[in-house]
């Protein structure tokens, strides 16, 4: 009779966790912390475009929750955070009334010690269907959390190009730099200040173009884009101080493009060592990860990652420890839902099959 009453238990409760799984996911997001240490989080809903960074002794990653890829009935960006990189919790969940938010980054400006998360808000009701903003939201070291909604401030744009989509900005020597996309066309942006109009120091148009990354290293500025049959990957081989240390250097700088055989490279992220870089994104639906010798023009594989499904990807990579921390998105395996990942990639062991 025992075991009858245990096994009714049982069943009771796994019938209940269905119910309120079901009936959460039609108007809330149901969230599920996982015992994998490879998995952040999973939920009924559609997770995604996440990005992370480590900041004051804990890791931060922020991602993107919706019913939808596109065109949700709400949108959300999440922040959580580890001291670990396996046990993770939530300390941030924005929203922003008739908005759609979508692709949250992090950046640091290290001459102010400030750590931002940017995001894109494309309007969804009726009275701001055309409007579209570059907003961003700052780190508070006293709360240990991002200041709340109220709080979202407006990134200052060229009055020519008010709606360029600002992907994946970076910061150095106290300017940031980024990327933005509208129309196929990316041009490079240059900020004394998020406040301050920016000035654009490159361009690439007619190729259908969209998301970019940006990375410093060694005074060189390295680019990858993605395009509609391709990647490009670019490098700036800029050495003028002004550069580095003027926001009023207008010059218009050519970037060394090269062709990558990579064919619509969702979510491109890479990050630099010893002059080589480690790139990724979606590629044929799938997750994988490269070793580009960009001198030598050498794209190697280095590793496939688990995805399922045809919605994935995006990663997000930040270089620790001569270590590749990284998360990306991805559905779930019986494709009822969604989860963020994370990876670790050795860099000292990146030639061995087992390299994790």
């Amino acid at each position: 009779m025992r075991k009858s009453s245990v096994y009714i238990r049982h069943i009771f409760l796994a019938v209940l966790m269905v119910y309120l799984f079901v009936s959460c996911s039609k108007e809330e997001p149901f969230f599920i912390l996982s015992k994998d240490p490879e998995i952040i989080v999973a939920s009924s809903h559609h997770l995604a475009f996440p990005d992370i960074t480590w900041h004051d002794q804990f890791w931060y990653v922020t991602y993107r929750v919706s019913d939808s890829h596109m065109a949700g009935t709400f949108s959300l960006i999440k922040v959580m955070r580890s001291a670990d990189f396996i046990n993770w919790e939530e300390i941030n969940s924005f929203w922003y009334q008739g908005f759609d938010l979508r692709d949250p980054k992090f950046s640091f400006n290290d001459k102010t010690d400030s750590l931002f998360i940017h995001f894109f808000a494309v309007g969804t009701g009726q009275e701001n269907l055309n409007v579209r903003r570059n907003l961003y939201v700052m780190y508070d070291r006293h709360n240990g959390a991002f200041y709340a909604d109220g709080d979202f401030k407006t990134i200052s744009m060229d009055s020519r190009y008010p709606d360029d989509w600002l992907w994946r900005p970076i910061w150095e020597n106290g300017y940031m730099f980024v990327g933005g996309y509208r129309r196929g066309n990316v041009r490079f942006y240059k900020y004394e200040s998020l406040n301050t109009t920016p000035v654009i120091f490159s361009k690439l148009e007619g190729k259908i173009a969209s998301e970019s990354t940006l990375r410093f290293y060694n005074r060189n500025l390295f680019s990858i884009i993605r395009t509609e049959s391709h990647s490009y990957f670019g490098v700036l081989t800029e050495t003028h101080d002004s550069f580095f240390t003027s926001y009023s250097y207008f010059s218009k700088l050519p970037f060394t493009w090269v062709n990558l055989p990579l064919e619509q490279l969702g979510g491109p992220n890479m990050v630099i060592k010893d002059n080589v870089v480690y790139l990724g994104g979606r590629v044929n639906n799938q997750l994988r990860i490269f070793k580009y010798f960009w001198q030598d023009e050498i794209l190697e594989p280095l590793k496939d990652l688990v995805t399922y499904g045809y919605d994935h990807s995006y990663p997000g990579f930040y270089l620790k420890d001569n270590t590749i921390y990284g998360i990306y998105y991805t559905q779930t395996e019986d494709l009822g839902g969604f989860m963020i990942r994370s990876f670790k990639i050795p860099i000292e062991e990146v030639n061995e099959d087992d390299a994790w």
